[in-house]
């Protein structure tokens, strides 16, 4: 199932617990299966591992080792990253609510603001196309050690979600203060 992007009104209307879970529901559909996430994780540790044993500089040998270390690591251990990211995705469908509570449809309630914070945390509900790409780099032995499947999530998504997290907390002080 590819989630669609969520209009303006639909976003207001969702309680928090729907919040999180499309948030986190988003998260995960961006990730490799197991059985990608597996011949990924160890085509790139082989052929790093072959760096190691048959480079020529040791310099070379102790960079695809570390990478090597850090792939059968991820390997081993592939959802280390989730649970700060439900930590995260909680606190701002949390944040979200409280806004909804006390700013929406009062007279606090600026427009702009309303449609700021729809078009920050929107990005981040639904899956776009342009994920392929990145799943694809993500097979790619080596260049994944840099840029994997969740790069994009991480680096863009998550920067966004941030973001809209750090204007709601704001926006919700400013309040607390009149």
């Amino acid at each position: 199932m590819v989630l669609e992007k969520v209009s303006q009104e639909e976003f207001w209307q969702m309680n928090q617990e729907e919040m999180f879970e499309r948030l986190k529901e988003t998260y995960q559909k961006q990730k490799l299966g197991k059985v990608g996430r597996y011949f990924s994780r160890l085509n790139s540790a082989f052929l790093l591992l072959l760096f190691v044993f048959f480079g020529e500089d040791i310099f070379v040998q102790v960079i695809a080792g570390i990478g090597a270390i850090y792939e059968i690591y991820r390997l081993i251990k592939p959802h280390g990253e989730d649970e700060e990211q439900y930590k995260e995705f909680k606190i701002v469908s949390n944040l979200v609510q409280e806004y909804k509570n006390k700013i929406l449809n009062t007279s606090e309630e600026k427009p702009r603001k309303t449609k700021f914070i729809y078009n920050l945390i929107s990005s981040c509900l639904y899956k776009s196309g342009n994920h392929k790409i990145s799943k694809t780099m993500a097979y790619i032995p080596v260049i994944n050690v840099i840029m994997d499947e969740m790069t994009p999530y991480t680096s863009l998504r998550y920067g966004v979600l941030l973001k809209g997290k750090s204007f709601l907390e704001a926006e919700l002080d400013r309040i607390k203060k009149k």
